[in-house]
């Protein structure tokens, strides 16, 4: 699993979402879509993803950023629509 790529999450009824633990072992990620899912906070695990090259956080219920959400290299391709 820890070679699962890329990963789209986006709109998915998740029951039970992947712990912070889960996200963290996917060490070769390249692509998180996590779109549409009702997050609150974004998990410090994504943060720890060094080849993400791709994160898409739009349409959740983000009140603010991390700080170490700029150290990541991946580009945004949304992060529109969180109030």
């Amino acid at each position: 699993m820890s070679n699962l790529s890329p990963s789209s999450w986006r709109n998915f009824p998740i029951k039970q979402q992947p712990t912070y633990e889960d996200i963290e072992k996917l060490k070769n990620l390249t692509k998180l879509n996590i779109s549409y899912n009702n997050i609150t906070e974004l998990p410090e695990s994504i943060g720890n993803l060094t080849n993400l090259t791709d994160l898409n956080i739009g349409s959740n219920k983000l009140t603010k950023l991390p700080n170490w959400i700029g150290n990541l290299t991946a580009k945004f391709h949304e992060i529109l629509n969180n109030p």
